[in-house]
């Protein structure tokens, strides 16, 4: 009777490392799963600053060339109140030739949608850079 005892705590050792070793791999490949995924977090987010710098230059753009198109505007608007003709027709003509009306911006979103896409957006502990992204690019 004593050697079936025996077998069932050597069986049932052997089942706990067993499964204790089945648990650890578990734990391992989880831990794993999660330095790699926020190695990619950090990846996108570098991206996403770098994209973000290139959003912002060209809006600094369209912002100064709007800026540039408006003071021409009223450079002639100014001339036709004032009714001074101080501007000749091809001043005038020179001035409506350099503004330029027709902008268009559209973010670059395509490394948001991969922080998304990758479950790397959920990894982002900073709530305000959440909130703030999501801001930016869903409205």
């Amino acid at each position: 009777m004593k050697l079936g005892i025996d077998k069932v705590k050597k069986y049932g050792l052997e089942s706990l490392v067993i499964l204790f070793s089945i648990i650890l791999s578990f734990y391992i490949e989880g831990q794993r799963d999660l330095a790699e995924k926020n190695s990619d977090k950090n990846k996108l987010i570098t991206d996403l600053i770098n994209t973000i710098d290139e959003d912002q230059k060209q809006l600094d753009y369209i912002k100064s060339e709007m800026n540039k198109t408006v003071k021409l505007i009223n450079e002639i608007q100014s001339d036709i109140n004032s009714q001074n003709n101080n501007l000749s027709q091809v001043d005038i003509i020179n001035k409506i030739s350099e503004i330029k009306v027709s902008y268009s911006f559209f973010p670059q979103e395509g490394i948001f949608n991969q922080l998304i896409a990758t479950g790397s957006f959920e990894l982002i502990e900073n709530k305000d850079l959440k909130l703030l992204l999501l801001k930016i690019y869903n409205h």
